[in-house]
């Protein structure tokens, strides 16, 4: 059906309609016009013409509808009542509608638009069923069955951005929303809420440059896991960083392989996702168990906050913490609805083997900037690698090379007289290198003791 479909009723007279456009000049639009999920005007046609002639937005109430005959009886009960229409208008409205909807009870059209007998009505239907322009039924469609006003779903629009907006979601309302007049903030809300009840597994689709701001800072083994990977939003950044990543899911989301992570027995080197939060310590201990180098989940800074995790946080192997300064968009199911997030997030590191306490910087999602690539085998052979490299361990010809550059970079920074920061001196070489910042402090060690006096210190040379 098209929008002229739905304008059966007799047009306002020339006067008529004037007096309406001024009134909206005056005073504004009173009651928004009524359109459907598909756009069509159902009620209120005049008022947008009034409005468009006048150069100003008409705003718009956009509802729900299961079928067409709920929006003929919605034109008939709410234009009848409002409009004074003779005897002669109302059997062309009566024949107009029921061209559209003969199935109708003569007795239920009559009541709706009212003034009329259910013998009127029956009389038009002979003289249309006699013209063969509608068929004979046996059965015709009355109250029965309906208890109670029929509840749509609503949304209040403003704009036509807002229009677009509610276009989206209207149809993705729960039905507890129905009989409510919702603004897009609120119906978005509701939509949320639903896909939350309706899944129980918390599926927050990474943001692409959530990972691609951790593997500014971070390398990992060549091999990885992703064991929540959804769509595959981590996974595809990954692989795009030159990773071989084993994907998979508990839910079949149609990327990777279907398998339950807190139940499988199977090992890992290397493990990086984005767990769903009401498993996230769950998720922490299984990876610690079942990986041999390193782990990193992407949690709420609220993560952070909680007795209960010491084991997994203060008495863990946990390294670094990188927070994110700007705010981070997760939503719910990979929702559309785009705004600022609410939520501080950060990626959490632990490494098998390290004992200190962790650290704490910061990255930026929206900052550009190139990925590291997977560390190589020759920086990270066995067990070796996963514990940092001893004093009394060689290193190959590589991490030589490094170490001197390394040496240069300090040597540099004390003879300007810098504040001699380790933490910053040895990120922004790692910067520099394209190296990971846990590669540079495994190297930091190797560091001849003059070099590591320089930093130890942590302030400037005495003059």
């Amino acid at each position: 059906m098209t929008t002229s479909d739905y304008q059966f009723l007799p047009p306002l007279l020339p006067e008529e309609f004037e007096a309406l456009k001024t009134s909206i000049a005056e005073r504004g639009v009173d009651v928004p016009i009524i359109v459907d999920q598909d756009g069509n005007v159902i009620d209120g046609y005049h008022r947008e013409r009034a409005c468009d002639e006048l150069g100003i937005y008409c705003p718009r109430e956009i509802r729900h509808f299961d079928n067409e005959t709920d929006k003929l009886e919605l034109i008939l009960s709410l234009n009848c009542r409002r409009r004074q229409l003779n005897r002669k208008q109302k059997r062309s409205v009566i024949e107009a509608y029921l061209l559209r909807d003969p199935q109708i009870a003569d007795n239920f059209l009559a009541e709706i638009i009212g003034g009329i007998s259910k013998n009127t009505v029956a009389a038009v239907r002979g003289e249309l069923e006699g013209t063969c322009q509608i068929d004979k039924f046996d059965v015709l469609r009355g109250r029965d069955g309906k208890q109670r006003p029929v509840q749509y779903k609503k949304i209040v629009a403003n704009t036509q951005k807002e229009v677009d907006a509610a276009k989206k979601v209207i149809g993705d309302l729960p039905d507890s929303s129905a009989g409510k007049l919702l603004n897009v903030v609120t119906a978005r809300r509701e939509v949320e809420t639903e896909k939350r009840r309706q899944d129980p597994y918390d599926f927050y689709p990474t943001p692409r440059g959530a990972t691609e701001a951790l593997l500014r800072v971070e390398q990992f083994s060549k091999e990885v896991w992703e064991p929540a990977c959804g769509e595959g939003a981590i996974s595809d950044v990954l692989k795009q960083a030159g990773y071989a990543v084993d994907s998979s899911d508990i839910v079949n989301r149609g990327y990777g392989q279907v398998e339950n992570f807190l139940t499988t027995e199977r090992r890992a080197t290397d493990i990086i996702t984005n767990p769903p939060y009401r498993q996230g310590d769950e998720f922490v201990r299984k990876a610690l168990n079942i990986t041999t180098r390193r782990v990193a989940m992407l949690f709420q800074l609220s993560f952070l906050t909680s007795e209960k995790r010491r084991a997994i946080l203060s008495e863990s192997c946990l390294k670094k913490i990188y927070v994110f300064e700007d705010r981070v968009s997760l939503y719910k199911g990979g929702s559309e609805y785009r705004g600022n997030g609410q939520l501080g997030y950060a990626w959490f590191i632990w490494e098998h083997g390290y004992s200190g306490e962790p650290t704490i910087s910061w990255i930026n999602s929206r900052l550009a900037g190139a990925m590291l690539r997977p560390i190589e085998d020759t920086l990270t052979t066995n067990s070796s690698a996963d514990r940092g490299p001893s004093q009394d361990e060689s290193v190959d010809s590589h991490s030589n090379d490094l170490i001197r550059e390394l040496c240069i970079h300090i040597w540099d920074a004390d003879d300007m007289d810098a504040l001699m920061d380790s933490n910053r001196i040895v990120s922004e070489w790692a910067q520099l290198e394209g190296i990971s910042l846990s590669l540079a402090e495994r190297l930091v060690k190797e560091l001849p003791d003059e070099v590591r006096r320089l930093l130890d210190n942590g302030l400037p040379p005495a003059a």
